[in-house]
């Protein structure tokens, strides 16, 4: 995968053929629930060998938290019971949207050098301090 080749040997003869194809793999965590305190190889039970051919890893983790899950609970138990979603109270109109959305659609903001600059620095220090995770 990582080299974009697939190496093939069948019946005494051996071949490279460029792969042109992505890999998309999905798995569960062992026990049920990622342990945080694991490698992700330890909480799928993959090799890291074999789990290093990928060229981009992510994790989607569902953490538990009391009151998103209740009210998940209560959302997903109206909707089987009453094949619908519930109401949800208006804050905008839909012609005032429209009209804000047209309204911006007529601006092209622009920023200065110095803006510009101070972002992509800001943007450079975030990038080195989340990558030693």
């Amino acid at each position: 995968m990582e080299q974009q080749t697939v190496s093939i040997a069948k019946a005494g003869i051996t071949t490279t053929l460029n792969a042109r194809t992505s890999v998309l793999a999905a798995a569960n965590p062992v026990y049920g629930r990622y342990n945080i305190k694991m490698s992700a190889h330890q909480n799928i039970n993959m090799p890291a060998s074999l789990l290093s051919r990928f060229d981009i890893i992510f994790l989607l983790l569902d953490k538990a938290d009391k009151d998103q899950d209740a009210l998940l609970a209560h959302h997903v138990g109206f909707v089987h019971k009453n094949k619908r979603h519930p109401e949800r109270e208006k804050l905008f109109s839909t012609e005032f949207l429209r009209g804000y959305v047209s309204l911006a659609k007529q601006y092209d903001p622009t920023i200065d050098l110095d803006a510009s600059q101070y972002i992509q620095s800001k943007y450079i220090d975030k990038r080195k301090v989340s990558s030693t995770f």
